[in-house]
């Protein structure tokens, strides 16, 4: 396989803490339930030796909550009812790639930006014709509906857009989130995410899971 790395623009795709407002149960057990979709490595997915869900974004909240005094309980869902589930309030927050999107944030918050993501176009590498998205008029385009890569296809004249409900049936790649009205989990998330972009332990985790 071959992959094409697509910037957009990066006020739009930097991906981002979402925050959910109302709902979950973190105030009857303690622990705020933490939605993602564990299908996207190295961000977010299940080990198969320790049926446990590990990856980038997983190590960075476990670091958020660790500064801001939080305890976590993951919640494996699929992409759609966890979008859904967070506009309805049904988790305390959720980290899967999500980007930053002006409809998203209609429904729930974001918190403050940490990784500035991109689009990946995956080719065949016997495919000289792909050179990147400029090329890709009159092809098919697989992608997980819903997402950001779906959208960006949409908008690429003269593609017929294929969408899919999990991305290894795309096998394209690439959303942190809770609901409106938790603005002080909000306010907790953030602060301890800034911290952690200060002193450099996102870069480290970056290192340890996206490039090495």
């Amino acid at each position: 396989m071959k992959r094409l790395l697509w910037f957009l623009m990066v006020g739009l795709v930097a991906v981002g803490l979402l925050l959910a407002g109302c709902g979950g149960n973190g105030g009857d057990t303690g622990a705020i339930r933490v939605a993602t979709d564990a299908t996207w490595p190295p961000f977010e997915y299940v080990d198969t030796e320790t049926s446990e869900i590990v990856g980038f974004d997983i190590d960075l909240f476990d670091a958020i909550a660790e500064r801001a005094g939080l305890e976590v309980e993951y919640v494996n869902v699929a992409w759609d009812p966890l979008l859904a589930g967070m506009a309805q309030g049904t988790y305390d927050a959720a980290i899967s790639s999500i980007t930053i999107r002006e409809d998203r944030l209609e429904q729930m918050n974001f918190s403050i930006p940490y990784y500035v993501a991109g689009q990946i176009i995956v080719t065949l590498t016997s495919n000289t014709d792909i050179t990147g998205p400029e090329t890709l008029s009159g092809k098919s385009v697989g992608v997980q509906s819903g997402t950001t890569g779906d959208y960006e296809a949409q908008d690429i004249p003269g593609v017929t857009v294929v969408g899919y409900d999990e991305i290894g049936l795309a096998f394209v790649a690439l959303g942190i989130a809770v609901p409106k009205g938790k603005e002080d989990l909000l306010e907790q998330i953030n602060d301890a995410l800034q911290e952690l972009l200060d002193e450099g332990i996102i870069e480290q985790l970056t290192q340890e899971w996206l490039v090495a």
